[in-house]
């Protein structure tokens, strides 16, 4: 079954920094870099490498479609071995879960640090 991703980046900035406090290992500049290219959205073209099949679909558009997910752009550190994005899973029309996600590079590629729940279905 192919899973369905919102063609647009969008990010809750106001939720920044009293989740960001939680992520203890969060470098203040990976968190500055995520704020500054999530400073608009941006439309997200078909160029995921997945092993599962995918579409890009707007909520909007459709708005009995339901299980979603939402991206943010991606901060990263300087030397790119920490990263930060918040990920939404739209329920349905406004309805969502959101997580800022923390990430470590290791030799073996990405490796998940640390969740934190921003939102609950608004």
């Amino acid at each position: 079954m192919p899973i369905l991703i919102r063609d647009y980046t969008d990010f809750p900035e106001q939720m920044t920094d009293s989740f960001s406090k939680r992520l203890k290992s969060l470098q203040q500049i990976t968190l500055e870099d995520l704020t500054t290219k999530n400073s608009r959205k941006l439309k997200l073209m078909r160029q995921f490498n997945l092993s599962i099949n995918y579409f890009l679909v707007n909520e909007q558009d459709n708005p009995g479609v339901e299980g979603i997910l939402g991206f943010s752009r991606v901060g990263f550190n300087e030397g790119k071995t920490q990263a930060l994005v918040h990920v939404d899973e739209i329920k349905r029309w406004y309805v969502s879960d959101g997580y800022l996600v923390l990430l470590e590079k290791e030799n073996e590629g990405w490796k998940v640090e640390k969740e934190e729940m921003t939102c609950i279905g608004e």
